[in-house]
């Protein structure tokens, strides 16, 4: 990502497109300065490059404008609808009122230009400071040292657009390398909506409710409207959520719960932390997820010793009781199926979605699809917060007050009245603040990662490599784009060249949970599950966040096609 801050100068040029107002006075460079501007305006629309304006910058001009505008051809009134127009492409920067006190105690002789540039300096890594003047932007002795190393150099807007139209010129080449590319690109999405994520934290803390404020009276609400279900219980994490629904269930010692090995720990590890048994169940080679037929061979081998389906040692006696299926990377699983059988042994249905919220199987959303669905709002989650957080969601009024007294130590007619055990389990407001402002952009993210997946799919036919599967009449949320090499050796080979280009990926999951050492007491034997330990030694996952960029797939894509052509 480029970034690009504009100062006073810089932003006269740019609200001067606005208006439509030709460039005049140093004629020939004024003019070609304001056309840079004009495409340095059109990359930032349209390419990998982001422009920036200090708050201060806006205030100093449309202050600037007051003074002037009396009898003007252009009102102050329409300079400001202009500006709010040009700040949907040129973003602020955070100015936390920390940096004007520190430029206060220096002797700068641009006060508002070491402004700019502290702020640039605090929030990006790396910019291109744009003004009218090539100078050195002052950094004297009096400043504190972080403001003193690497001073940056001011740019013309035309030398800017020069510098930056070169670069993305060569980044087509997916040869040459362009730094390190990041698996989930949280800090660019922040960039996007910082000005709400500002103004959702100011409001906790003016509030000073923490815990379970009205934001999250509201992000519950507003949960609910999104996945079609009655009641959103929130809570502190995905596991917590998990843990709330079995609980609520009052599933324990002398229970069995059928569930997937191909998922993070926490799905197996919460039965085990209720004392109950966890017994697993093959998946679908294409899907990864549970399968169905699987999971009706394993009840069956449970309670009647029929089925062919390996149990773990010490299964006699247990008690059937509940499935958590897990809607692996964004994918719902095939809950219809899930649910018929389970209706038919009198299971309950707890939905593991903690990848896939925003997906939908046949019309129905994600966490929507069993007794209760949970998720998780981790931040590399496809909605994720800024800390842990989770929530679960249910059509029963019964157990979703069960749930929200056991998050909050079994509390029960008020405060310091217990009805039963519970937990601490409650969202903090902050959490909740900064998920209602990515909830606002949320659905224009899904539509991204949907084009993302159908980009890596198309670019990567060449490769021989196992692209994934959406079935018919389901949508996945894409928490992870995952393929399938020819075998571990394979896999390694497309990992280490992808290594050496400075992209990452991701092995979900390199040892299924019933070969886990912590598991090893239940006594499954390697190859009891073939099908997810197949899929655990050829797996491997892709970046994959809205904010990929199609060159850094193409780039990705012919790396893989080199290394692995069909």
């Amino acid at each position: 990502m480029h970034h690009i801050v504009l100062d006073g100068d810089a932003l006269d040029l740019a609200l001067d497109l606005a208006l439509e107002i030709e460039a005049s006075g140093n004629a020939v460079d004024l003019e070609r300065e304001q056309a840079a501007m004009a495409s340095l305006l059109g990359l930032a629309r349209d390419e990998d490059v982001c422009l920036w304006v200090h708050p201060h910058t806006v205030t100093d001009r449309l202050s600037r404008l007051s003074e002037t505008s009396s009898g003007g051809s252009v009102g102050t009134g329409q300079v400001a609808a202009k500006l709010a127009a040009l700040l949907e492409t040129v973003r602020l920067l955070p100015a936390p009122g920390v940096h004007l006190l520190q430029i206060l105690h220096t002797e700068s002789p641009a006060p508002l230009l070491d402004l700019i540039r502290l702020g640039a300096r605090e929030y990006l890594e790396e910019f291109i400071l744009v003004g009218l003047q090539e100078r050195e932007v002052h950094s004297g002795d009096s400043h504190p040292s972080h403001m003193t190393t690497a001073t940056p150099r001011m740019m013309t807007p035309a030398d800017c657009h020069g510098l930056v139209a070169a670069e993305l010129e060569s980044l087509a080449d997916a040869s040459q390398p362009s730094g390190t590319v990041p698996f989930v690109d949280l800090k660019t999405q922040q960039m996007g909506i910082y000005p709400v994520l500002e103004a959702n934290i100011f409001q906790v803390l003016k509030s000073c409710k923490f815990i379970l404020g009205p934001e999250v009276q509201e992000l519950e609400q507003r949960l609910a409207e999104s996945t079609g279900v009655e009641h959103v219980i929130s809570c502190s994490s995905g596991t917590e959520a998990l843990a709330l629904a079995l609980m609520a269930y009052d599933i324990g010692p002398g229970d069995a719960v059928f569930t997937t090995p191909f998922s993070f720990i926490a799905t197996a590890e919460v039965i085990c932390l209720r004392g109950a048994t966890p017994i697993f169940v093959d998946i679908d080679p294409r899907t990864f997820n549970l399968d169905p037929d699987r999971l009706d061979a394993a009840v069956n081998a449970l309670v009647n010793g029929k089925g062919g389906h390996p149990l773990p040692s010490g299964a006699a006696g247990l008690k059937p009781k509940a499935v958590i299926t897990v809607d692996l990377f964004g994918l719902p699983a095939d809950h219809d199926r899930i649910n018929a059988i389970a209706a038919k042994h009198g299971l309950v249905v707890i939905e593991d979605a903690a990848q896939s919220f925003g997906g939908q199987a046949h019309g129905r959303q994600a966490c929507a699809l069993g007794d209760v669905g949970c998720t998780s709002f981790f931040p590399a989650k496809p909605l994720g917060g800024y800390g842990e957080g989770g929530a679960c969601f249910t059509n029963d009024a019964a157990v979703a007050e069960l749930m929200r007294s056991i998050r909050v130590h079994g509390q029960g007619t008020s405060r310091y009245e217990h009805a039963r055990l519970g937990t601490n389990a409650r969202l903090d407001s902050l959490q909740a603040a900064v998920l209602l402002a990515k909830m606002d952009v949320f659905p224009l993210e899904l539509e991204r990662r949907e084009e993302l997946a159908a980009r890596y799919s198309r670019l990567l036919e060449p490769c021989a490599l196992e692209p994934p599967l959406v079935p018919e009449g389901f949508r996945s949320a894409w928490a992870q784009y995952s393929l399938l090499a020819k075998d571990a050796a394979h896999r390694d080979a497309c990992r280490q060249a992808l290594t050496d280009h400075g992209i990452p990926s991701v092995i979900y999951y390199p040892i299924p949970l019933h070969l886990q050492r912590v598991f090893q007491p239940l006594g499954y034997a390697p190859d009891a599950l073939p099908v997810c330990e197949a899929a655990s030694r050829r797996i491997f996952s892709l970046p994959m966040h809205p904010y990929l960029q199609p060159r850094t797939q193409e780039r990705i894509a012919r790396i893989l096609c080199d290394i692995a052509p069909r």
